[in-house]
């Protein structure tokens, strides 16, 4: 018949009998995901997906007990298997290796932890990894905007904290943490700039107090190196 040429997918073929919905059986296909949920692919117009072809996905992949866990929607990159079908002793069953798409380009991610909380990333992704520029947004209201690197806060950024002693930060991160040159607000006012070593301020910075006093010098690990010298001369001046 002449839908089973314009849709060969069984889940299909009853909806495809339609004409109205010819073009969309055609040009999305949904199948459900090895841990659970779905998969959406929009092919756009492809009659099957090519190997390392772009196109946009949406898929949600469920905890056992049906709560989501992972939700994302955007660029995906086809892996369409080359090796042989996998065939059962009796030659009679063959299955072949199912096509996988990993994120690769612009796209949303929402990661859910067990307990509720969850982050929600927008931005670049390659090799199914953050990667690039993007903003994620936590539960708590932490929000990191900047570049990433291999799923990991990685060059120049901007980060505003909730519950912490710290207000925002924006400068240089590697490795996930601040470090290299940057500029910090605390929660009481104070505001320092210069040099963090591993989320720390160390080596040359300027804290400047909410009172005024200004303090310019070296630091260690977050404390002030060169004000601790200066209350010990004060002293033996006394």
């Amino acid at each position: 018949m002449v839908y089973r040429k314009t849709c060969r997918r069984k889940a299909c073929r009853k909806t495809c009998r339609r004409k109205a919905y010819r073009k969309a059986c055609r040009s999305t296909r949904r199948r459900r995901s090895r841990r659970g949920g779905e998969l959406s692919v929009n092919l756009n117009g492809d009659r099957a997906p090519l190997d390392g072809k772009r196109y946009n996905v949406s898929q949600v992949e469920l905890y056992p007990n049906g709560s989501p866990q992972i939700v994302y929607y955007g660029e995906a990159k086809a892996h369409v298997p080359i090796s042989a079908p996998i065939c059962r002793d009796n030659a009679r069953q063959c299955e072949t290796l199912p096509v996988t798409y990993e994120m690769d380009g612009r796209g949303i991610l929402i990661e859910y932890e067990p307990d509720g909380t969850f982050t929600r990333y927008e931005g670049e992704f390659t090799n199914n990894k953050k990667h690039g520029n993007g903003k994620i947004v936590m539960s708590n209201g932490t929000t990191y905007d900047g570049e990433w690197d291999n799923d990991t806060m990685s060059g120049r950024g901007k980060i505003v904290f909730t519950n912490s002693v710290y207000k925002e930060f924006e400068g240089d991160f590697a490795n996930g943490v601040m470090h290299g040159k940057g500029k910090m607000l605390m929660i009481d006012g104070d505001t320092y700039e210069g040099d963090f070593v591993d989320g720390n301020m160390h080596g040359t910075g300027k804290l400047v107090f909410k009172n005024g006093y200004i303090f310019e010098g070296e630091f260690d690990n977050g404390q002030m190196v060169q004000y601790e010298e200066d209350e010990e001369e004060e002293e033996e001046e006394d």
